[in-house]
């Protein structure tokens, strides 16, 4: 009989934990929080392949699923654990890996929380009520990490650690020249194309993408950066410091708001002509008025959208490369387009024989069909009858941004133009 242990943290500080109980052919499991709810399974194993070379005996296939569960589950950042202890603060990995950083680099499993993608309205629209949750802009760009060395000297980190501090000398050397950050510190930041030069900003992540990845192979930098050093000279690079996760070697355990006071607000903003700065915060007491807000002017071409961070919690800082999503919300605008549905595609699984997707467009100036992709989302299970569609057919669409190729980001079905023609809807 083989028994571990594995436990988290989950965001609200509580250990989570799962117990693996692997005997001949079964495998039992029990997991939930410590001194709370907990759940119990077990499974039985049949052979696999039987009569194959690679045939697995019922234990074989236990104690298989058995190994691939703690995998898993080390992948999410799980640790082994004694069930004795109350509680885990910080996790093991987290003590080891801690313990190793020298600042003079950033562990390649580092790596912080990310805004959750589904916004909350209801939890939102009661913090912003009652002023526990601020609204920055967001620009569209690429998230990167600022470490300060022991010695002073600057680096930039893509997510996926790659060193990026030779193709942004400029940023670079006034990060250091400014002293923004003291040594064995790390901050988190959106690098992005200087908004002032008020560009699209799905234009603008095109360009930082492209200057990202020029010079570089595999996300390793090439020795010669003169290709990313041109572009700049046209489209210059600028980092919004948004986070801070260590300071002076300490790991900030401040709440947002606090964060935010202590270390962000005194950088300069945007119109500062630095290269790096503290994004702008928006107003609002709803996510409807804040989506309002953003769909005004030129913001809903400027801006990807906005963040609301909720200011009595925190960002989280994990070594097991799995960052997790809490702290804060991305709300993006939606935008409506009718477009003419020319056809569709059969569905998997259990939509076959019915509709899993439209095929979508609009007629150009020769009058012929240009296609812009697909849309499947929002379609309820009746609309799916292909029955009730006749094609070529006029429908509204919701999305958040429209690519540079002229297809949709996001698209989502709304409903059908009964009362339009194809002809009305042209590029």
């Amino acid at each position: 009989m083989q028994i571990i242990t594995l436990a988290q943290l989950n965001k609200h500080g509580r250990t989570k934990y799962i117990t693996l109980t692997l005997k001949g052919d079964t495998v039992d499991r029990e997991w939930g929080l410590m001194e709370g709810k907990t759940q119990t399974t077990s499974h039985t194993y049949k052979t696999i392949n039987k009569g194959k070379a690679n045939e697995l005996t019922p234990e074989q296939a236990a104690e298989a699923d058995y190994n691939r569960i703690i995998q898993t589950k080390t992948k999410e950042g799980y640790t082994e654990w004694d069930l004795s202890q109350k509680a885990v603060t910080p996790l093991k990995a987290d003590h080891e890996a801690l313990a190793s950083m020298d600042f003079n680099s950033i562990p390649t499993e580092f790596c912080c929380s990310k805004p959750i993608s589904k916004p909350n309205q209801k939890k939102i629209d009661k913090a912003l009520d009652k002023c526990k949750a601020w609204v920055e802009v967001k620009y569209n760009g690429l998230c990167h990490y600022v470490l300060c060395t022991p010695e002073g000297k600057i680096k930039l980190y893509t997510r996926r650690m790659d060193d990026h501090t030779a193709k942004y000398p400029k940023l670079v050397t006034a990060m250091e020249k400014d002293k923004i950050l003291p040594p064995s510190s790390i901050a988190i930041g959106e690098l992005c194309v200087d908004p002032r030069l008020r560009l699209p900003h799905m234009q603008a992540f095109k360009i930082a993408c492209e200057i990202a990845r020029v010079d570089t192979l595999e996300g390793k930098l090439k020795e010669d950066q003169t290709e990313a050093l041109r572009r700049q000279e046209v489209h210059p690079m600028r980092l919004a410091i948004f986070g801070m996760l260590y300071h002076g070697g300490k790991k900030v355990e401040d709440t947002v708001h606090d964060m935010y006071i202590k270390y962000i607000s005194p950088l300069p903003t945007v119109e500062g002509g630095l290269a790096y700065f503290s994004p702008e915060w928006l107003s609002g007491r709803t996510m409807e008025s804040i989506k309002s807000t953003l769909g005004q002017g030129d913001l809903s071409d400027l801006l990807e959208g906005a963040v609301v961070w909720m200011s009595d919690e925190k960002l989280e800082v994990t070594f097991n490369g799995k960052p997790l999503r809490r702290a804060a919300y991305k709300v993006k605008v939606e935008k409506e387009d009718d477009v003419i549905a020319y056809a569709w595609e059969e569905g998997k699984g259990d939509q076959q024989g019915k509709i899993g997707a439209l095929k979508i467009g609009k007629l150009n100036a020769k009058g012929e069909m240009q296609d812009l992709g697909k849309v499947g989302s929002g379609l309820t299970d009746a609309e799916r009858d292909p029955a009730l569609w006749t094609f070529p057919q006029v429908i509204e669409i919701t999305y958040n941004e429209v690519f540079p190729t002229g297809k949709y980001q996001s698209s989502r079905f709304s409903k059908k133009h009964e009362d339009k023609l194809p002809e009305d809807c042209t590029i």
